[in-house]
């Protein structure tokens, strides 16, 4: 048998921090206020989607938009290697307890023992 790479040895318990991250966004970005402000509308609600192709921006205006507000952000980069549902809510719930979200409160999760 041949030697496992890093990725193949690493535990599937283990969740990296920098899919639970901000990602830093250059300077050189211009600022997209019209759309900071509808992310700022939006965050009135429970969630809030953001939908373009590819390429559009959508990590760069999140991450500045994260960046830049003053209320907690509960931020979750996934890849084809988070397609796993256990995993998955893993990050969830790790995500959330990044944002000081105390998981004990929330109805769904309260009657877990």
């Amino acid at each position: 048998m041949g030697q496992k790479s890093g990725l193949e040895q690493l535990d599937q318990n283990v969740l990296l921090r920098t899919e639970l991250a901000v990602p830093t966004v250059h300077a050189c970005f211009l600022p997209r206020n019209r759309l900071t402000t509808q992310l700022d509308k939006a965050a009135a609600g429970d969630v809030t989607l953001i939908s373009a192709p590819a390429g559009f921006g959508k990590t760069t205006l999140a991450a500045r938009w994260a960046r830049q507000r003053k209320g907690r952000v509960a931020w979750l980069s996934l890849d084809e290697g988070d397609n796993d549902l256990g995993r998955f809510w893993q990050y969830v719930l790790a995500a959330l307890q990044t944002a000081a979200v105390r998981l004990a409160r929330l109805p769904c999760l309260s009657q877990i023992s």
